[in-house]
């Protein structure tokens, strides 16, 4: 269905705010094909809408992603000629799942306010019999039943301040604020103050090419897929570290003792809404918390306007150090979206399948030897000995 059109004439289930008799209209392209035009009014969702904060939601991420993936595609929902909403995926056949894979933390289908839509006729309008998602924006929109498995993601909210977001954290019982600024100020006296320094945006490569080195240690150090081995994941990081676009921004913040790398993450930003995604530190300097120094400073320059909407996203995960920064959380998703087919039937069938194994007392033993293999590479993750993530 490559560039096809699929049309539904307009009635309960796709209604507009306009004439009954209005058409929807489906058209499935590779994400390269988007016209200028079409870029703008994704760009024009994006950013004119709350729902749509996180940079994830930018064409520009797709975009990034599609120079090293051929299997990205968008279809856009047309209304009276004109673009009303946008749903981004990677295709496996009649299969898709979020753009990105595992390194897309927000997935959605970003509409236009008041379009109603089917998402079961978008799924079929694409050429699809299933879409997963695993980070979902939970809302009471469309998409509201197909949820099964319900999360969150940790969110540090900067509106009032840094002295507002330092007073809540201590109405919460957290001395996390407090821990960190003595290490700083340990930081300091010990290092020399003219050698410390904090970068909120850096261009610098030698501290970039240290999150991609010390991700891909982690990554083999735990087990987890290398995704920056992957030419698609090289070519995406590298299309976003140069990238300065309304919405969706790369962001490269450092903590530099002397001329080294103390600590350094690369992540994506719209507005004075940031996604931590890509943290790493340096484990000669782990006595300081190099990692957890660095948050601390970018949420005191995020919080510096106090503009409403200053954030930090800390992304979904049940690390210590996001419970201990985050002060809000917003409401994540899992599921998927079936049409009629064999194929779905066959899915549905391996996802009971699944779930039985996760519940039944007879496969009680082998989940147990799987949760201490699992709390084992958490332990190994959170070890000094390598430097990849901030919970030192």
């Amino acid at each position: 269905m490559d560039g096809g059109a699929f049309q539904v004439p307009g009635d309960a289930d796709f209604a507009f705010a306009g004439p009954q008799d209005c058409l929807m209209r489906y058209e499935s392209m590779p994400a390269r094909r988007l016209s200028h035009a079409q870029i703008t009014a994704w760009e024009a969702l994006h950013l004119d809408d709350p729902r749509y904060s996180s940079p994830f939601f930018s064409p520009h991420f797709t975009l990034a992603v599609a120079a090293g993936r051929e299997d990205v595609r968008v279809t856009v929902m047309e209304q009276a000629g004109k673009p009303v909403g946008f749903f981004p995926h990677e295709r496996r056949g009649r299969h898709a799942g979020p753009v990105g894979n595992i390194l897309n933390d927000c997935q959605g289908v970003i509409t236009a306010p008041g379009v109603t839509w089917s998402p079961a006729q978008l799924v079929r309008a694409s050429g699809l019999s299933l879409w997963d998602f695993d980070h979902l924006i939970a809302d009471d929109g469309p998409l509201a039943p197909y949820g099964q498995k319900d999360g969150a993601s940790p969110l540090i909210a900067l509106g009032s301040g840094m002295d507002g977001y330092a007073a809540e954290r201590r109405a919460a019982g957290s001395r996390q604020l407090e821990q960190m600024r003595r290490k700083w100020r340990k930081l300091l006296r010990e290092e020399g103050e003219d050698r410390v320094r904090f970068e909120p945006l850096s261009r610098d490569p030698e501290a970039f090419e240290a999150v991609i080195r010390y991700k891909i240690e982690q990554c083999e150090r735990t087990g987890s897929p290398v995704f920056f081995r992957e030419r698609w994941a090289q070519v995406m990081v590298d299309r976003l570290r140069d990238l300065q676009a309304p919405g969706c921004s790369g962001a490269l913040s450092v903590l530099w003792i002397g001329d080294r790398v103390a600590a350094a993450h690369f992540g994506l930003r719209s507005g004075r809404y940031w996604h931590w995604w890509f943290p790493v530190y340096d484990p000669a300097f782990g006595r300081f918390s190099p990692g957890k120094l660095l948050l601390l400073k970018l949420c005191e320059h995020v919080a510096s306007d106090s503009v409403p909407e200053a954030a930090i996203d800390l992304g979904k995960g049940d690390e210590t150090y996001k419970t201990s920064f985050s002060n809000a959380e917003y409401p994540l998703r899992e599921g998927h979206v079936a049409v009629a087919s064999a194929y779905a039937v066959v899915r549905q069938m391996k996802r009971r399948s699944m779930a039985w194994a996760r519940e039944t007392p007879l496969l009680a033993p082998v989940r147990d030897l799987r949760r201490s293999l699992k709390a084992r590479r958490m332990a190994e993750r959170n070890a000094p000995q390598t430097g990849a993530l901030p919970g030192e």
